[in-house]
């Protein structure tokens, strides 16, 4: 599963979105990802990614390097 929000600024409108990532390639992701025009990016960080989710913060370093990518650690 792939959780993804997304916060415009400009009409202070919150979009949500879960959904099941059926391609390796993470076409529904990158659709994504170019529909919002991220400025900044939350991620996990690798080592803490669910297994199969470290291909979306490899992915946001190849075709996304011009975006400010966040790490978020989890702090229990």
């Amino acid at each position: 599963m792939v959780g993804m929000a997304g916060f415009d600024l400009r009409s202070a409108s919150l979009h949500l979105s879960q959904y099941s990532e059926t391609s390796s390639s993470y076409q529904n992701t990158k659709s994504l990802l170019q529909f919002y025009d991220p400025v900044v990016l939350v991620v996990p960080p690798n080592k803490y990614a669910p297994d199969g989710m470290v291909g979306i913060s490899e992915l946001v370093d190849q075709f996304y390097a011009s975006v400010k990518k966040v790490n978020l650690f989890n702090k229990f």
